[in-house]
């Protein structure tokens, strides 16, 4: 019998190396938890033991699990660690493929081609949108905003008065946020939802010419809102104005953009784009940092934006990811203590 894999990762390990300290398999590590740097390995980065653990047949249907056996996936039916698998043995592999040719061709790259070439076709686009997709979903942030959002939703409901019974079954536990975050990760229908949105966005292919190196997170995927609401956070990725980032590399970084918002960008699309300016690699890592549910990951340990962005605001990377508007009241998640009082 195989050993079971206790060790899962939500952001692959074949991505955390791109930030690697030279000929070793660590990084350096900044913990908004704890406010401390560190030097860690990708091993014990953006992972969680048993992540994926679950039987599969207590979360999806056999019409699910059939379709993804079809497309080589190995998440069978009684195999707790059938998930683990499919993402280590599959999934993550062909999503090394495309990123590591990317990564080959921007590093290749001439002056010619940066003016003249795509940096990948349409199909490989599709391809990528696919994994892009599935690490959206697949982090601890995403599991973690289906218990803050029913918290959020648990109070509301006590202040509007709401049954009992009601506001009982408002909460989410872990092993239920847990099942429901397994149930999203294999929803084809809500899978091609995700997939539809990055679709619609023009991308385009950063090579960062500055001195700063790009960060990267235990959340990848990040969004930055060019467009302010009075209610709406207009961050979403299918919101208007909306710019998606993706750091492939300390150097390289995937941006995509709402086209009918950004039009000087749509020119690019597909396309490569030197970035020379520093305030636009700040801004960036940034977004990076606050978006970050644990851990910021930075190629050379330089972390002083994250002392600069503190010396501001003291909480800035305390701040909840999830809230709820209600009543002209707005509701955050309560801490685990005040959720147990």
């Amino acid at each position: 019998m195989a050993q079971k894999k206790k060790k899962q990762h939500y952001v692959p390990q074949f991505y955390l190396n791109a930030w690697s300290i030279p000929e070793s398999h660590q990084t350096y590590v900044y913990d908004k938890e704890t406010d401390s740097c560190r030097v860690n390995n990708i091993t014990d980065v953006a992972m969680e033991n048993g992540f994926y653990d679950v039987v599969p047949e207590d979360v999806i249907s056999k019409e699910v699990l059939d379709w993804f056996c079809e497309k080589g996936i190995p998440v069978k039916q009684g195999q707790s660690q059938g998930l683990e698998d499919g993402f280590a043995e599959v999934i993550e592999k062909e999503f090394s493929e495309i990123l590591h040719t990317i990564i080959q061709r921007a590093h290749e790259a001439t002056p010619w081609h940066i003016k003249n070439c795509f940096f990948l076709s349409e199909e490989w686009k599709a391809e990528l949108i696919v994994h892009l997709s599935l690490q959206f979903v697949r982090t601890k942030s995403m599991r973690k905003s289906f218990q803050e959002a029913s918290d959020c939703l648990n109070q509301a409901l006590v202040d509007m008065g709401a049954p009992s019974s009601m506001v009982e079954e408002s909460m989410v536990s872990e092993v239920e946020a847990k099942n429901m975050h397994v149930q999203t990760l294999l929803d084809i229908d809500y899978l091609s939802m995700i997939a539809a949105a990055f679709s619609r966005l023009s991308w385009i292919l950063g090579i960062n010419r500055t001195a700063i190196k790009l960060y990267t997170s235990d959340n990848p995927i990040v969004t930055y809102a060019h467009i302010n609401h009075p209610i709406l956070s207009m961050s979403g990725i299918n919101s208007e104005g909306v710019e998606v980032l993706f750091p492939i590399t300390p150097d390289i970084v995937l941006i995509m953009v709402d086209g009918s918002f950004h039009k000087d960008c749509v020119p690019y699309e597909r396309r490569y784009l030197e970035i020379t300016n520093e305030q636009t690699i700040e801004r960036y890592n940034g977004t990076i940092a606050l978006q970050a549910e644990r851990t910021v990951i930075s190629a050379d340990g330089n972390f002083s934006l994250l002392q600069r962005m503190k010396a501001k605001q003291a909480d800035v990377f305390k701040q909840p990811h999830t809230s709820l508007r209600y009543g002209g009241k707005v509701y955050q998640p309560r801490n685990k203590q005040e959720n147990e009082g």
